[in-house]
């Protein structure tokens, strides 16, 4: 290709390039053009509907208004501007809304009333507590959910979560929520209604349950000892989660079940 070819090819396609941002340009100044024009046209709408204090009083002294009038209403404040839109005229006349007081639910009462329960000041305080017992119930499940998408299930059945303070899967097809003995009644009513029945035999500590293939060497009292040490630690996570004000009494009622140690007890709520 000739050299005058290839420049003029060059020459050509910056021509074009200008040009395309020369339309580019036109195009964002029509557009402001058009919004400049709208804007101004708002502007002439609202002046239109301003009001002024010349025209409020003789609002005011006209025959209609003081027909209806009330001699004791305060008067509007004055102002020191010339005109007073008709956005600030109806701001003077709107009355705040006082926020309704929230009712305050049984649940939210008897949540209350948990927190003078007798519990122990003693760190080292990992003895017997016959006030206060803990149990899992056991349930089928079908697969292994998100806690906080299972939390929401249960929440659908009316369960309340409140008193719910754990929740693991201690082997395939069950899941394990612990509760106060308490919420036992209620939690039963919950489930019957539904037709949910729990799975009373159920033992953690069962070696059937260890499904890993990494232990499936291990047997006699070594697969034991795994069940038990597997079983541990699933409930000492579940205390470092469980809120503040009960973590020390479930902790001591796993000790009373011979669950763990008062060491280990110890270890999971500092």
């Amino acid at each position: 290709v000739p050299l005058w070819a290839k420049a003029f090819k060059q020459q050509l396609d910056f021509q074009n390039t200008r040009l395309l941002q020369l339309e580019t340009v036109m195009n964002e100044n029509a557009k402001l053009r058009k919004e400049l024009e709208q804007a101004k046209a708002r502007i002439a709408m609202l002046e239109r509907f301003s009001v002024t204090p010349t025209a409020l009083a003789k609002f005011g002294a006209s025959s209609n208004a003081s027909k209806y009038s009330d001699a004791n209403y305060p008067a509007l404040p004055t102002t020191a501007a010339t005109n007073l839109s008709f956005a600030a005229v109806a701001s003077v006349a709107k009355k705040p809304i006082q926020p309704k007081p929230k009712r305050t639910t049984s649940k939210q009462r008897r949540a209350a009333a948990r927190i003078f329960e007798v519990s122990s000041s003693n760190p080292e305080d990992i003895g017997s507590d016959q006030g206060s017992s803990y149990l899992y119930v056991y349930l089928p499940n079908k697969y292994r959910d998100r806690l906080k998408d299972f939390r929401n299930k249960l929440k659908k059945l009316g369960v309340d979560n409140g008193r719910v303070l754990d929740i693991n899967y201690p082997a395939r097809g069950v899941v394990a929520l612990l509760i106060h003995q308490d919420y036992q009644e209620d939690l039963t009513k919950i489930l019957t209604k539904y037709k949910i029945t729990s799975i009373d035999n159920f033992n953690p500590l069962d070696i059937s349950h260890i499904s890993d293939p990494a232990l499936a060497h291990l047997e006699g009292d070594a697969r034991i000892a795994k069940a038990t040490s597997i079983h541990q630690t699933r409930l000492l996570r579940g205390i470092v989660f469980i809120r503040a004000n009960v973590r020390r009494s479930v902790a001591r009622n796993f000790v009373d079940k011979g669950w763990i140690s008062k060491e280990q007890a110890a270890e999971a709520i500092e």
